[in-house]
């Protein structure tokens, strides 16, 4: 210092060292705000003089950020602190874009680069509870399913039944975050009916970006589907001799249906709306000759209130063969004794495919009714059918009347569709006589 005596005063002249920062640490707010964006700061401290201090802010992409706000310095033992903030986007941030805050002094500057944690996500642990008796003795079932100590809000919830997606039913809910960890259910109420009777389990799927878990609830008790559908197909006698039949389709079951319909080549062909309190549904509908000999699949689908599905049962007829014309053989009666009232005739028909057959006795050219006329059961030999029918007549020997054995066959051909043979007590030899002269030499008896 320098004193001057002479005029009686004194002046002290203190030349200041000059510190850099001697630290810096960058901060940000926990959430952002509802306009969007996210405060970001940045402390430094342990230099001097104060004034010598200034901040700058920069992006990743070294663009410099000019609005930001520069606190007072706080001075401590000497040093000084200073603080700064800016603010940026929240999405900007989200996508764990950076920022430098950087301490510029003469003697020496500090930069802190501010970036978004990233704390790595684990899988979730999930559970589901099923309803207990009491409740489904009420008629309901809700199920919780619960997931939880995860970090991801991005997550999904999926309920299926019987393969059947019905997460619309559900309830979703986020619970408060606890340490970071994010936990939240997902609540699915149904008729009791539809789990216990159900042919799967219900089944909680939870989606969680790269991981997907899932349980499943089976009620315990092994209970069999309460709907019994039955399918009734044509006759085969309306089908070979009138060219056309019906499908009866009937369902048992409890209360709750809501309707049956047919469905044939993707098409609702016939339908009926039911009383819910019904316990039996039927409905008919009718098929085609053309439809039945090519196999054509008819669908029978039943709603009802125990189930998620609708529950099906389909008919169709298959043979898997090529067709076969039969041959038609009408046997004479054999010689009777004088005391013997009744003769019998035999029709034997033979080799044909596929099974489905129709005999018929005509007497003058009518049909003969009663139980006069009986045929066997089909028998299977090498792929191919046969079969016998009989008719008893009585007096023979005085009977003027023309016998006739009639044999309908979707082999024959379609434009005459039967074989005949015919036979009297008159005729020197009671063999075989076409029915139609028009039958093709393929389809006609040997």
């Amino acid at each position: 210092y320098f004193d001057y005596w002479g005029k009686g005063t004194s002046v002290t002249v203190t030349s200041g060292v000059q510190s850099p920062p001697a630290s810096i640490f960058g901060m940000s707010q926990c959430g952002s705000g509802s306009d969007g964006f996210l405060t970001l700061g940045c402390l430094t401290s342990g230099f001097s003089p104060a004034d010598a201090l200034k901040f700058k802010w920069t992006d990743s992409q070294g663009k410099e950020l000019t609005e930001f706000t520069q606190y007072p310095m706080a001075e401590t033992s000497g040093s000084y602190t200073s603080v700064s903030h800016v603010q940026v986007k929240a999405s900007d941030w989200n996508t764990e874009k950076s920022f430098m805050c950087t301490a510029e002094h003469p003697a020496g500057s500090k930069t802190e680069t501010l970036k978004k944690e990233v704390v790595p996500d684990h899988p979730a642990s999930l559970l589901l509870t099923s309803p207990t008796e009491k409740e489904l003795e009420n008629g309901t079932a809700t199920f919780i399913c619960l997931a939880s100590h995860f970090l991801s809000k991005t997550y999904k919830f999926k309920w299926t039944l019987d393969s059947v997606d019905v997460s619309t039913q559900a309830t979703n809910l986020m619970l408060k975050e606890e340490k970071n960890h994010l936990s939240a259910i997902s609540i699915l109420k149904i008729k009791a009916n539809q789990w216990i009777y159900s042919s799967s389990p219900i089944k909680c799927e939870f989606k969680q970006d790269k991981w997907t878990f899932s349980r499943e609830a089976k009620h315990a008790a092994d209970c069999e589907n309460p709907l019994d559908m039955n399918i009734v197909g044509p006759s085969i006698k309306d089908m070979l001799v009138k060219r056309a039949g019906e499908l009866q389709c009937t369902a048992n079951g409890p209360q709750g249906f809501k309707n049956m319909k047919w469905i044939s080549d993707g098409k609702e062909i016939a339908s009926v709306q039911t009383n819910p309190m019904s316990t039996e549904v039927t409905l008919i509908t009718p098929i085609s000759y053309d439809d039945w000999s090519n196999g054509t699949a008819y669908t029978c689908e039943v709603e009802h209130d125990l189930f998620a599905t609708t529950q099906s049962k389909k008919y169709e007829r298959k043979n898997g063969g090529d067709l076969q014309c039969p041959s038609v053989y009408l046997l004479a009666p054999p010689e009777k004794s004088p005391d013997e009232e009744w003769v019998t005739l035999t029709c034997y028909v033979k080799n044909f495919y596929p099974k489905e057959v129709v005999v018929i006795w005509l007497a003058n050219d009518k049909p003969v009714e009663g139980d006069k006329a009986r045929t066997t059961s089909v028998i299977e030999r090498d792929g191919h059918f046969s079969v016998y029918s009989q008719l008893l007549v009585q007096d023979w020997e005085q009977d003027s009347v023309v016998y006739s054995c009639v044999v309908y066959h979707e082999a024959n051909d379609q434009t005459v569709r039967l074989i005949a043979r015919t036979t009297d007590s008159k005729s020197n030899t009671p063999t075989l006589v076409n029915f139609s002269m028009n039958v093709p030499s393929g389809c006609k008896g040997v």
